[in-house]
């Protein structure tokens, strides 16, 4: 049987390893204009074996119904979470992935963050993988381009 598939759109970056002065996170919404940072900028960092990861969805938590879940489970596991980001000036592509990862339904508290989560502001996530199960690809990889709209993504961060 295969793995309930989860696609995120989360602002672009090169590394997704905190912002840097060459690093910066660029689109991902309102959050990201008013308070120039987002929590997915540490998206792509090993905290000692694991990721953890980040998209704002629409109101407050994900729908895991959606993903096969009960309306009662407030959490999925084995879920392959595909991550997409709208290239500057450009389309949405694919930019990563994390495979066979655990999906919350409510933000989790991050309860030992790494020095460069604190620096940035990361204090929760929302989905979580082991580290050798992602995969950050390098920007002139990022070549699947991801529809939007009608038959796509739509506007929505999570589909």
């Amino acid at each position: 049987m295969a793995r309930p598939l989860l696609f995120c759109n989360i602002g672009w970056m090169r590394a997704y390893q905190g912002q840097t002065a060459t690093d910066k996170i660029i689109g991902g919404g309102r959050y990201v204009q008013v308070e120039k940072r987002g929590h997915e900028v540490c998206n792509f960092v090993d905290a000692r074996g694991t990721m953890f990861g980040y998209v704002q969805p629409v109101g407050t938590h994900l729908k895991l119904e959606k993903l096969g879940a009960s309306k009662d489970d407030d959490r999925l596991t084995g879920v392959d979470v595909v991550i997409t980001a709208h290239r500057p000036h450009g389309d949405t592509v694919i930019i990563g992935w994390y495979r066979n990862a655990t999906v919350y339904r409510e933000p989790q508290p991050l309860n030992k963050p790494t020095a460069l989560h604190r620096k940035n502001g990361v204090d929760g996530f929302r989905f979580t993988a082991q580290a050798q199960d992602a995969k950050l690809l390098h920007p002139d990889d990022r070549t699947e381009v991801v529809p939007r709209g009608k038959g796509g993504m739509g506007q929505s961060n999570v589909w």
